[in-house]
């Protein structure tokens, strides 16, 4: 067995930026600033040269980020001094907190699959935004994404239908469309979801990115305007994903969700994939009582998942990655609860690392 795991740490020793968390699966790649939370999205597109574009802006990833309106107050995540973050991994997925004295609110990221991919090419972020106050409150969220693929070809946006937006936009919850994709001249694009995948925003607002992020919550559409803040920003497009504040009970939970990825004909849906699971076992407020036995059941079939999952040799090897960093973390887990493993948690892990030494050797 020990010599087993030194094969499994051999597969996924990866080196990591400092203070940054990243995680490959699949043909998308997540980099997590560990000190702010900060969220930066890449894809490969194409896996016989390992090319990895970035779906948002790359030189600065603080333009990428949560809002929360919390009683008429607003709050920029991974900035107010009045939250603090901390990122860690729970399975097979990423665990941002931020916690302050009268809310605390957790965003899981888990990867997903398009309906026409066989390997993760998507995300699921998902919000519980916690009132810790003794009085009700009125919580809402707002994610403001710095798109540029759309930039290149001078097409910022289109809807799932073809249509080309060119000038600031409000898509409102009553619309038709189901997704809008910012893509680049390559036919590379990131699409976010606006109906069919989980909690569908209030609204999503399109816009020049410093308008955007110059106003802290509401913001005014002018349908006149381009994408072009003169002098300051030019041709600097972004979107804004709302969920306007609601009134949420002391002790109580929202949850919201924002769905994902590269552009795909078939579009994202939430489903009770093995991946969904394991993250929502993992984050659930029991988790720390409950049986190892089924967690490592799950781990198994998230790492199933991984291994077969890929078609291609880079994607084989970024799979083998994933599945190595799951298991190392259901490892870890199994030493620090102090207890014995059970023969149904060493068999398991056992079985995945035969797995994955025998891959090894096809490299």
């Amino acid at each position: 067995m020990i010599r087993r795991i030194l094969v499994l740490l051999l597969i996924g020793v990866v080196l990591l930026p400092l203070c940054a968390l990243e995680v490959t699966n699949g043909r998308l790649r997540v980099v997590i600033n560990e000190s702010s939370g900060h969220l930066s999205v890449f894809y490969n597109a194409d896996t016989a040269r390992n090319t990895w574009i970035s779906l948002l802006y790359e030189q600065e990833n603080k333009t990428t980020y949560p809002t929360l309106s919390f009683n008429q107050r607003t709050y920029k995540l991974g900035e107010s001094g009045d939250f603090r973050a901390t990122v860690s991994q729970r399975n097979a997925a990423i665990v941002i907190e931020y916690r302050s004295n009268f809310c605390i609110v957790e965003e899981t990221i888990t990867f997903i699959k398009s309906a026409d991919s066989r390997v993760m090419n998507g995300l699921h972020i998902g919000f519980a935004i916690t009132n810790s106050t003794e009085a009700d409150a009125s919580v809402g969220l707002r994610y403001l994404f710095d798109t540029w693929l759309g930039e290149q070809p001078n097409t910022h946006f289109r809807y799932d239908d073809g249509r080309a937006v060119s000038s600031e936009s409000v898509v409102r919850s009553d619309s038709t469309a189901r997704w809008l994709v910012s893509s680049g001249s390559d036919g590379t694009g990131l699409m976010l979801m606006l109906a069919g995948a989980g909690t569908e925003p209030d609204s999503v607002i399109l816009a020049n990115w410093k308008r955007l992020n110059d106003v802290s919550w509401a913001f005014e559409t002018v349908g006149t305007r381009n994408f072009t803040l003169l002098p300051y920003s030019i041709n600097d497009s972004a979107m804004a994903v709302y969920y306007n504040p609601q009134t949420l009970r002391r002790g109580g939970i929202r949850q919201l969700d924002v769905v994902l990825g590269a552009s795909s004909s078939a579009g994202y849906a939430l489903s009770a994939s093995p991946t969904a699971a394991v993250a929502a076992t993992a984050s659930g407020a029991d988790s720390a009582a409950a049986s190892t036995e089924p967690t490592t059941a799950a781990v198994a079939s998230v790492l199933t998942e991984f291994i077969n999952g890929a078609d291609d040799l880079q994607l084989d090897i970024d799979a083998d990655v994933a599945a190595a960093r799951v298991l190392l973390n259901r490892i870890n887990e199994l030493l620090a609860s102090g207890q014995e493993p059970s023969a149904e948690d060493m068999a398991l892990i056992a079985s995945v690392l035969d797995q994955l030494e025998e891959r090894l050797g096809s490299y």
